[in-house]
């Protein structure tokens, strides 16, 4: 996991041992929790970090101290922090979707039905977007009321969305990646060949990265 600021970082060991450190390569803290963690994201200035270990959701300061741990009933999939660290989002197995305060309170539950593979939120925490291995992807406010949901590959009508809801229907669903338009007003929908078995890229494409096999790409898309 990387800070939205790029000055911290933290990585997890098949041990247990999480281990966070800054942009100087100085190792702030380490802790063995005994659990592979499933996931863990950083908010902005690295002044919070959550952590999903099996079912349990840790959240931590920069300090590595705890300021609340929450059970929840499945295991964790993805976790996901805002940049000013308000609020916490957790996929779950079953497709359980909740969104925590920073205080550990929930604030809003659902459940999609699905395992859960991806959440991403706007720059102002206002929207977020849970994505499912089925590729199916849900779009909800900041109180938890549905937007929008989509299959992958499916026609979107993107004339009625704001930009930022644009901008989080972009990334690889399912078996399809999909890209800003040159004028961020639509998405660019790519089918991805069955060797590609990993792709991360900016929203609008500017860099791209893949694996097929055991091979590494790297391109970006210039719109003319």
């Amino acid at each position: 996991a990387i800070s939205p600021c790029g000055g911290y970082y933290a990585w997890m060991a098949l041990d247990g041992m999480v281990y966070f450190g800054d942009y100087n390569g100085v190792v702030k803290w380490k802790e063995k929790l005994g659990n592979y963690v499933r996931d863990m994201d950083i908010s902005r200035d690295g002044r919070f970090i959550v952590i999903g270990l099996n079912s349990e959701i840790i959240f931590k300061d920069r300090k590595g101290e705890d300021f609340w741990r929450e059970n929840i009933p499945h295991w964790a999939t993805k976790v996901k922090i805002s940049e000013d660290s308000h609020k916490i989002f957790v996929g779950m197995e079953n497709g359980d979707y909740w969104c925590f305060s920073d205080e550990g309170n929930v604030l809003w539950r659902k459940n999609l039905n699905s395992r859960i593979t991806d959440i991403d939120i706007s720059a102002d925490s206002s929207y977020s977007c849970a994505v499912l291995n089925t590729g199916k992807t849900f779009l909800f406010d900041a109180d938890g009321n549905e937007v929008v949901n989509f299959e992958a590959g499916q026609e979107i009508e993107y004339s009625v969305f704001k930009p930022e809801i644009i901008k989080l229907m972009a990334g690889k669903k399912g078996q399809y990646a999909y890209f800003l338009s040159y004028d961020k007003k639509q998405l660019w929908e790519y089918n991805l060949s069955g060797k590609v078995n990993f792709i991360d890229a900016l929203a609008d494409g500017g860099f791209i990265i893949t694996a097929e096999g055991r091979n590494i790409f790297t391109f970006s898309i210039i719109w003319k």
